[in-house]
């Protein structure tokens, strides 16, 4: 990757009544363009301790250099004595925080108070810290040497402003496998742009997946991750030198490595491909070429095939078929069923529909089914009360309804051998509204009205509202089909961006969740939620296209680059985001509910 820089030199904080703040900026230099790219960044060159300096000074100095870019700790760790800056590990966590400032101590350390909001793992993985999280208070002892004070026992951590966070980190996906290598599953961590992004993906790829992923994805080359790299030539193209451990890898591993990789980087703003090598020498691929994009391994996208991109929905209790010219009813049964489904589920290879009638019964049936002798039912809710919804294909081809009763909700997921309501910990008196399962079948996305698990990084926000976002992790049996449980359940926190009354959960991107909701007086918006807390997009909070007041009620989103965002309204019209990122109506389609893409 090439960068357009200026360097901008940060001067070293000077005191003020024994309390001073950070400097994030100094003298500005341009610098010539190292090349036509899209992203323009500021190169931060940070200054050295100053002669003389207070211990104060040194402190605030050391928080400065920590704002270099590219990305280094070099010029910190000389506010360091020797002896520490041997032993510091920055590269344990990092600090993110809104305010912070250096405060002389009676005891002859310095006080460094910070407001954190977020904290990024050795991987880079998020936590959002919670907005009740009181003012932290470290104190560093210095020392005198022959060079002047210098920090004797620095926290084991990086610590950024939210300013240089924003500017200079921004979100990537690595992407694992299901153990089954059938289909790669996103992981969301935060990296700083530069030069080394494309090693550092790589990097991120062999160290495998970061614990809340661990043991139902897997990576296709577990090895030492300090020798690989990802330099990017002048054409846009990453050559990814591989340890010697690549060449012992079977064909089908060397593909899920290149569809890992090429999937992982494609991410980087420019690049047109990846090669592999080890050694110098080209890696075989078996059935790829030697220049690898995103579009060599579609087959293992993460949102689905293609066929997601049909639209359907429920016309008087039949199945139709929705586009811009016309809504046209399914062939056979499920067009003309006179039962009058209340929800429905298409497969995403078009061979199967699964659909409720009378609020219990779920039916199975092919896609082209003649009549109703060519169903079966899959599962009848045992409670008179209940009702079912939600009904959704998963990509092993299992069926999962939500079957909510008065008190309690539960997930059943049926196959051909029979169905079962799976554990799902304390989602089971959350009271579930709705549920969409993601496309790579790893995750459950769930809105709830009772809360009482943990939020992405901490206690529950002091203003949390129902619905709440949750999301879950799916435990699958080693056949990769058998839907074990759902575990290490979280809420995504919201509050702080007065997002309310969320409904229609659907996976837009493979590691976002957009939903319909409130916020201020607008009328129902989409917003975009990032699972890992560390987002929210959409409408008025981000600038985006803004939809009237039309009654808005259900959300249609798949993730698949040819299918549009839909949203269904309450007198069953329908409305899309056109070419000119505005909300149209799509005149075709009339009373219509419960619009949505293949599952």
């Amino acid at each position: 990757m090439r960068w357009r820089l200026l360097v901008v030199t940060l001067l070293t904080a000077t005191a003020a009544s024994g309390c001073i703040s950070v400097p994030t900026a100094g003298p500005v230099e341009q610098v010539e363009p190292r090349g036509a790219e899209s992203d323009f960044l500021v190169q931060v060159v940070p200054s050295g301790p100053e002669p003389g300096a207070s211990p104060e000074e040194v402190v605030g100095g050391w928080l400065t250099a920590m704002k270099a870019f590219p990305v280094s700790t070099d010029v910190a760790r000389a506010y360091l004595t020797d002896e520490a800056a041997q032993a510091w590990a920055p590269e344990r966590r990092t600090s993110i925080y809104s305010t912070v400032s250096v405060v002389d101590s009676d005891s002859g350390a310095v006080q460094l108070r910070s407001r954190q909001v977020a904290e990024l793992s050795a991987r880079g993985a998020y936590r959002p810290v919670s907005a009740n999280t009181a003012e932290s208070t470290v104190s560093l002892r210095l020392t005198q040497t022959g060079a002047g004070w210098r920090i004797v026992d620095p926290p084991n951590a990086a610590m950024l402003s939210v300013q240089f966070f924003e500017e200079y980190y921004r979100p990537f996906d690595l992407y694992f496998f299901d153990p089954a290598g059938e289909v790669l599953i996103p992981d969301p961590v935060w990296l700083p742009l530069g030069d080394q992004l494309p090693t550092q993906l790589a990097r991120g790829l062999l160290a495998g997946p970061t614990p809340w992923l661990r043991g139902q994805a897997v990576t296709a080359l577990s090895a030492a991750a300090a020798g690989v790299s990802a330099p990017v030539r002048s054409d846009g193209v990453a050559d990814v030198q591989l340890s010697e451990q690549a060449a012992n890898l079977s064909g089908p591993q060397r593909v899920q490595l290149s569809a890992q990789l090429a999937w992982t980087l494609s991410q980087v703003t420019g690049l047109a491909g990846v090669r592999l090598r080890v050694n110098g020498a080209p890696l075989d691929v078996p059935d790829a070429d030697a220049l690898q994009t995103i579009e060599s391994w579609q087959r293992f996208a993460p949102s689905g095939p293609a066929t997601r991109a049909q639209l359907f929905g429920l016309r008087r209790g039949d199945l139709v078929a929705v586009d811009s010219e016309a809504v046209t009813p399914v062939s056979g049964w499920w067009g003309d069923n006179r039962l009058r489904l209340t929800d429905f589920s298409v497969e995403r290879t078009l061979q199967r529909v699964a659909a409720v009638t009378g609020g219990r019964r779920l039916l199975v049936g092919d896609y082209v089914a003649a009549d109703r002798s060519a169903l079966h039912t899959w599962y009848v809710s045992p409670e008179s009360t209940s009702k079912l919804r939600d009904p959704q294909w998963d990509r092993a081809g299992k069926l999962w309804v939500l079957d909510a009763g008065a008190d309690r909700a539960s997930l059943v997921v049926s196959g051909r051998g029979g169905s079962r309501s799976i554990p799902i910990g304390q989602l089971a008196r959350a009271g579930i509204d709705s549920f969409e399962v993601s496309p790579d079948g790893a995750r459950v996305a769930a809105l709830v009205d009772r809360w009482r698990g943990p939020y992405r990084g901490g206690a529950e926000p002091a203003n949390a509202r129902s619905p709440v976002l949750v999301i879950a992790r799916v435990v699958r049996a080693a056949d990769q089909r058998t839907v074990r449980r759902l575990d290490k359940a979280y809420a995504v926190p919201v509050s702080q961006t007065g997002l309310r009354e969320m409904t229609s959960p659907g996976w837009g991107a493979p590691s976002e969740v957009g939903v319909l909701g409130r916020v201020g007086d607008l009328a129902p918006q989409v917003y975009r939620l990032a699972i890992d807390g560390s987002s929210v997009e959409g409408a008025a909070l981000t600038g985006e296209a803004l939809l009237g007041p039309v009654g808005a009620d259900e959300l249609a989103d798949t993730g698949v680059a040819t299918a549009q965002t839909v949203i269904g309204t309450r007198n069953g019209r329908l409305y899309v985001l056109d070419s000119e990122s505005e909300w149209s109506r799509l005149g075709a389609a009339n009373e219509i509910v419960h619009p949505g893409h293949p599952d």
